[in-house]
């Protein structure tokens, strides 16, 4: 809930709603306007918050072969028609072969997804039907492209959503392909955490590299091997060598400014739970704010007493390792850790155009059932949440132009829905699962959740120990 806390809990209130949760961004000073506005009504406030979630607990950066930085290495980069391998496919394959830190082969080819690429993919790549129309098919580019690779460790810019698309091309012509791979974009992170961007502009500027006007592929990656060859050689002096050098010199200096984080909501289960979630947001504005109050996932675990841990729709870790294609054992272990999954309704992404909303649409429709399965099979309850901004749909414009350029151009409807308005959001699961996610589940999550006061009431005055030094 992203509102005015006391009118949010006197409309689910007389909404007749058993409980409502208190989950604003980074802060938690609603908690005691939504606490004088349940005073005296038959409804529970669930104080929470939702967190920007560093995980600085997996600090091994490459879990590949190991090797010198010198040996072969393929950079490679691709497009795509969209953004997740399960649905969408390769438009463009491009890579350099480098070896001694010097360019001595490359690889180039556009691909035939055998559709049609939409016009905002073709804006993003700058890649039209006409200029695929002749090229090879899926197949055929990605067996030449294995052919390439051989089983030299691969790279690249962002690399997990590159090698997510190659994977799943090649998985669905009977090819397994797990080579081992390097993301230039976490690693200038961790070595580079003092400048603001690390996109492969951002770093070809840094690293003063030519980068071709061109929009081709194989021109993205070869700048993505010339940033590669800087940034081993600051890890050169710092005493690497070897691919698996690069874990022990980033572990001993991990850097929560490094880690991106990712959205999550944590619920307070009661007053411990509370106290945790108050000891949380104070460390995440005091010792590890940037750019965000960021708590790291060692701080979550030493204080979990107490408290829930939910996924977040598109911002969370389970959407966008499920978005991205990410392995089964990513996957298992994210389900593990959370306390439960959340979905959302598709109309939050009403304000796309028309053709594009249905790609989009069917692709949520996927994440969510995925994400449904996923429940089932590790035990965890899943809801459905509205993700609310704002209280009626008419206030959507106000909200738009408080947000001012944060969001331009975006309109989305997070307005406070009822429960039929919900129902019909999930209508395509079925009716007795729509209701699960919207009514059953909700409501258990809330009856793990004790009715608390979130903050003592009356005047507590500071009390100053000093010590009397007798003469």
């Amino acid at each position: 809930m992203n509102s005015i806390a006391g009118v949010v809990v006197e409309r689910a209130a007389a909404w007749g709603h058993r409980a409502i949760a208190i989950t604003d961004n980074g802060v938690v000073q609603a908690f005691p306007e939504a606490y004088r506005a349940a005073k005296g009504k038959d409804i529970k406030v669930i104080y929470g918050a939702e967190v920007y979630f560093a995980n600085d607990c997996d600090t091994n950066f490459y879990k590949g072969v190991d090797q010198p930085f010198d040996e072969e290495l393929i950079v490679f980069d691709t497009e795509t028609t969209g953004f997740n391998p399960e649905t969408e496919t390769l438009i463009e394959i491009g890579a350099v072969k480098i070896k001694n830190g010097e360019v001595i082969e490359e690889f180039s080819t556009f691909v035939n997804p055998g559709k049609s690429i939409s016009a905002n993919m073709s804006r993003l790549t700058g890649i039209t039907d006409d200029m695929v129309q002749d090229a090879p098919s899926p197949q055929a580019a990605i067996s030449a492209f294995l052919s390439f690779c051989q089983k030299t460790p691969v790279a690249a810019h962002n690399a997990p959503f590159h090698i997510n698309f190659i994977k799943a091309e090649a998985a669905k012509h009977g090819i397994a392909y797990n080579p081992s791979v390097i993301d230039s974009l976490t690693l200038s992170r961790w070595v580079l955490p003092n400048i603001k961007r690390h996109k492969l502009i951002d770093l070809t500027d840094y690293f003063k590299i030519e980068r071709p006007k061109d929009r081709r592929a194989v021109n993205d990656a070869r700048a993505c091997a010339e940033i590669l060859k800087c940034l081993f050689n600051i890890l050169k002096e710092k005493g690497a060598k070897t691919l698996h050098d690069i874990n022990s010199i980033l572990s001993g200096n991990v850097n929560i400014r490094s880690i991106r984080p990712r959205n999550a909501i944590i619920l307070a289960k009661n007053l411990t739970g509370l106290k945790n979630l108050y000891k949380l947001m104070t460390l995440s504005y005091l010792k590890y704010h940037h750019k965000f109050p960021r708590i790291p996932k060692s701080e979550y675990l030493k204080h979990r007493e107490g408290l829930l841990i939910g996924t977040v729709y598109e911002e969370g870790e389970l959407y966008q390792a499920i978005f991205q294609g990410d392995s089964k054992e990513i996957i298992n272990n994210l389900c593990e850790f959370y306390d439960y999954f959340e979905i959302q309704p598709l109309a939050k992404n009403c304000f796309t155009k028309d053709n594009e909303k249905l790609v989009l649409n069917e692709n949520l429709k996927y994440i969510n059932q995925q994400i449904i399965a996923l429940g089932e099979r590790f035990g965890k309850l899943v809801v459905a949440t509205g993700d609310v901004h704002f209280m009626n749909k008419a206030d959507e414009v106000c909200h738009h132009t408080l947000m001012g350029t944060q969001d331009a151009g975006v309109y989305a409807p997070l307005y406070f829905r009822t429960t039929n308005e919900m129902l019909e959001e999930f209508v395509y699961l079925g009716k007795d699962k729509a209701y699960e996610v919207v009514v059953t589940n909700t409501n258990l999550i809330a009856d793990m959740i004790e009715s608390i006061q979130p903050n003592r009431m009356g005047y507590f005055f500071l009390k100053l120990m000093t010590q009397i030094k007798k003469r």
